[in-house]
């Protein structure tokens, strides 16, 4: 670099000096540069154009968001941030169910009426004893009445003597009127006194008072260890005997027929002038048993009146 001696042309000029890149002052530049921005659009001089407490709040804010962010305590403890958790309960809608109401029927019934039909007596009546009793051998069958029992007599000595003899009836049935039953009239008023097979009838005659009417041993469906089962006739004939039998015993003097009866079924008859005993038996044949021996129907008789 060149000078001009203080005798030579003009005014000395004053030394050219080359700042520093690191320079940052006002006029920092590289010699090759111009002057200064005048519009301050460079760094330093927007910066030199910000408020100081804006500044330092925005530092101060930077830092303290690094500080949470990055920093601990100085043992190197991890600072925890509190997070506080939110919990949402969904609580189902209440339902009201309207009280269900039942109905109540109320039914009316009408009372019944029951007609009684005719009064039967199944229990045993008490029958006063009457006589001496008889063995049922002595019992016998005959055409009108049973041994010394005839039939006609007043219905309370047929009755006494029979319960000094066999007990009181298993059963009674009547007073009642008769439909036919046991070979009494229709509309006789009549009643049955049952001892086992034997069923002994008595009626109400015109006068008011009761008498011995008839009489069945019945051997179909009766207990065969019954008393009156071991009843004969006064010939010997029982249940049990053939129609052959029958016919032994009695075609000397009497007329044996067997016939089918149109309700009754097979049937065998003694006769003399009329029927005097008769009753059910198996087959019209000779080997046909006997199940059942009757005193003469007393419908249409002398015993009628």
């Amino acid at each position: 670099m060149s000078t001009k001696h203080p005798g030579g042309e003009g005014p000395a000029e004053p030394p050219s000096r080359e700042l520093p890149k690191f320079d940052l002052g006002v006029y920092a530049t590289d010699r090759d540069d111009g002057p200064p921005d005048p519009n301050g659009f460079g760094i330093n001089g927007f910066a030199s154009r910000l408020p100081i407490p804006l500044i330092l709040t925005v530092i101060a804010t930077v830092a303290i968001g690094l500080l949470i962010l990055f920093g601990g305590s100085s043992n190197g403890d991890t600072v925890a941030v509190p997070v506080t958790l939110v919990t949402t309960t969904t609580v189902a809608p209440t339902t009201t169910v309207a009280p269900t109401t039942t109905a109540v029927t109320t039914t009316t019934v009408a009372p019944t009426t029951t007609t009684l039909p005719p009064t039967t007596t199944t229990s045993q009546p008490l029958i006063e004893p009457s006589g001496n009793p008889v063995e049922v051998a002595d019992l016998v069958l005959g055409a009108f009445g049973i041994g010394e029992l005839s039939l006609g007599n007043p219905a309370p000595a047929v009755l006494g003597s029979l319960a000094a003899s066999l007990g009181q009836p298993d059963s009674t049935e009547g007073p009642f009127e008769s439909a036919g039953e046991s070979g009494t009239c229709a509309g006789d008023q009549i009643t049955l006194y049952r001892w086992g097979p034997l069923a002994v009838v008595t009626r109400v005659i015109s006068d008011g008072s009761e008498i011995f009417y008839g009489y069945r041993l019945e051997g179909r469906g009766s207990d065969p260890e019954a008393a009156a089962m071991a009843m004969t006739t006064l010939s010997g004939l029982r249940i049990g005997d053939t129609v052959g039998r029958a016919r032994s015993l009695y075609s000397a003097v009497f007329t044996v027929e067997v016939l089918e009866h149109p309700t009754e079924g097979p049937i065998y008859e003694i006769r003399e002038d009329g029927v005097l005993l008769w009753g059910p038996a198996t087959s019209t044949r000779d080997d046909g048993i006997i199940e059942g021996i009757f005193a003469l129907d007393p419908c249409g008789g002398s015993l009628s009146g």
